[in-house]
């Protein structure tokens, strides 16, 4: 008969991890947040862009935008990470 080793997470496979060079776990989560703040940022740059690449260019103009750097600009005013960096 055979016998298995637990599936817990035991010192020595996070040592061989570290020696390995794989990402902590506190590292793997802090990318994971990172990643799903990115993805709401750019989903809410989306929905943003398509309300207002309805408006006319002389609206547009009255927001102080214009229709070649729209999507630029949609995506620096909506980017989190962009405003922490330069705070």
């Amino acid at each position: 008969m055979a016998s298995y080793e637990p599936l817990a997470p035991s010192r020595a496979s996070a040592a061989t991890a570290a020696r390995l060079g794989w990402p902590s776990r506190r590292a793997w989560l802090a990318w994971l947040r990172t990643w799903a703040t990115t993805c709401a940022d750019y989903y809410r740059a989306a929905a943003l862009y398509e309300q207002l690449s309805a408006l006319s260019d002389a609206e547009l103009a009255r927001h102080g935008l214009c229709r070649e750097n729209l999507a630029r600009d949609i995506c620096a005013g909506c980017d989190r990470t962009l405003h922490r960096r330069s705070a």
